[in-house]
């Protein structure tokens, strides 16, 4: 009973790492980094049990990463074989995978499919909108306003309000915090103050800067930095 019990323990506090991975995985897609998908893949296939035995622990976690994956791919809106048009998903079948390292390959070359696929997806073809996206990237410290990339490009701001939109499927203001959350997620990952964070970002102050934070990962500066500091100590990287 009391091992029983243990074994029960043991494979809950899994669980609630892989649900931490969900979030963990999603958010570094959506930021492009490649190489935080590969260290949480690594230490998801390396460091996480999910069965005593090595095939079936192998097993479970192919079907978990393939229906991640998939999961994320149609939940944007996009065709599965649009995006992995070089992986037959048919053929990497589980049975073809024979160790654990042989896992982590397959995975990781789906993860960067699936990064082209974002970067391809991002990049515009209006020459209006190019200018306000280069913009955007070099005031990305700035407070800057859909006025201010109007003027820059010589358009009404109405005008150009529109144009984004159409373009881009988003509100020029929501493009701006977006870009700026990725930008936090990258700062805060290279060890700088929540504070410090805030600051350069031009966030008034760090409370806003906390719910703009939360409101668009899911989970709070402190939170995220706290697991990712979890995720790398797990695969022996320290900051």
């Amino acid at each position: 009973m009391k091992e029983k019990r243990e074994n029960y323990l043991f494979y809950k506090q899994q669980r609630i790492k892989v649900n931490r991975l969900d979030k963990n995985l999603e958010i570094s897609l959506e930021s492009l980094d490649k190489k935080e998908i590969h260290s949480l893949l690594k230490s998801y296939i390396f460091q996480t049990s999910i069965h005593l035995s090595s095939d079936m622990d192998m097993e479970e976690k192919y079907y978990y990463l393939m229906s991640f994956f998939i999961s994320f791919i149609q939940k944007k809106g996009w065709l599965v074989h649009e995006v992995l048009y070089h992986k037959d998903l048919y053929q990497v079948d589980k049975k073809e995978i024979n160790n654990h390292q042989h896992l982590l390959v397959q995975f990781e070359e789906i993860s960067e499919q699936i990064l082209e696929h974002i970067k391809k997806k991002e990049q515009p073809q209006n020459k209006l909108i190019q200018q306000v996206m280069f913009l955007v990237e070099e005031r990305i410290y700035d407070d800057i306003s859909l006025k201010d990339a109007a003027e820059s490009i010589y358009v009404n701001s109405s005008y150009l309000s529109r144009l984004f939109s159409k373009e881009m499927g988003m509100s020029f203001s929501y493009y701006v915090m977006e870009r700026k959350m990725l930008m936090a997620k990258v700062m805060l990952q290279n060890g700088d103050k929540i504070s410090d964070v805030s600051r350069q970002l031009a966030y008034k102050d760090v409370s806003y800067f906390t719910k703009v934070f939360r409101r668009y990962w899911g989970i709070t500066p402190r939170g995220m930095l706290t697991t990712m500091k979890a995720e790398r100590l797990k695969v022996g990287i320290r900051y």
